[in-house]
């Protein structure tokens, strides 16, 4: 078959520091996804459109607060939104065992924040399933 569609979820996390502060960034993202691909003997070509949210949560945390006798909001603080998103991929997929494959993909990817579109980019390492 030459048309696909799934969903999927991935995870990712970041933590920076400055001076001042120290901030995690969690993203996590869910899509429907389509997808028109090849099939060569055990590989897999594909172009992959998804479509869904990007739930983003960052928690902030002032260096050396708890020393100066900060607390509450003036120590640490945590925001979380869900954004609508999307991203256009290429993938390319390498059958390991019966339907497990080891999959690459990367593509450009938008959000919508604060009303105006972000773009950006996606690169995923991972594991997938087609029957």
């Amino acid at each position: 078959c030459r048309f696909g569609y799934g969903v999927r979820a991935s995870w990712s996390t970041e933590t920076a520091s400055s001076v001042t502060w120290t901030v995690t960034h969690w993203d996590t993202r869910l899509r429907a996804v389509g997808e028109v691909r090849y099939d060569a003997g055990r590989g897999m070509l594909a172009l992959r459109l998804g479509a869904g949210t990007t739930i983003v949560h960052e928690h902030r945390v002032r260096n050396q607060g708890m020393r100066a006798g900060l607390t509450g909001s003036a120590l640490e603080d945590s925001a979380t939104d869900a954004l609508p998103a999307g991203e256009l991929e290429a993938v390319v997929g390498l059958h390991i065992t019966g339907s497990w494959l080891a999959m690459v993909s990367a593509g450009p990817s938008l959000e919508v924040l604060d009303g105006s579109l972000r773009g950006g980019w996606v690169a995923q390492i991972g594991v997938g399933w087609q029957p």
